[in-house]
């Protein structure tokens, strides 16, 4: 009896185990999806504000594009 308890014991330890990386592997999955987007958004928004720096700057009168690009 005490043998039968002690194999339930482990396969629940196992199980938990298990259930605790499929979670951590999802938690993780799911914040790398959320976050994705925002930073490539933000790495887009600053490329293009840079872009619009050089296209302001260069229309000043005396300034050409290729000292800013």
């Amino acid at each position: 009896m005490a043998l039968r308890a002690a194999g339930l014991v482990a396969d629940d330890v196992a199980a938990e185990t298990s259930m605790s990386t499929h979670l951590a592997a999802w938690s993780s999955s799911l914040w790398s999806r959320l976050l994705a987007p925002r930073l490539f958004t933000s790495r887009l928004f600053a490329g293009a504000s840079s872009l619009m720096l050089v296209e302001m700057m260069s229309s000043l009168p005396g300034v050409s594009r290729s000292q800013y690009s």
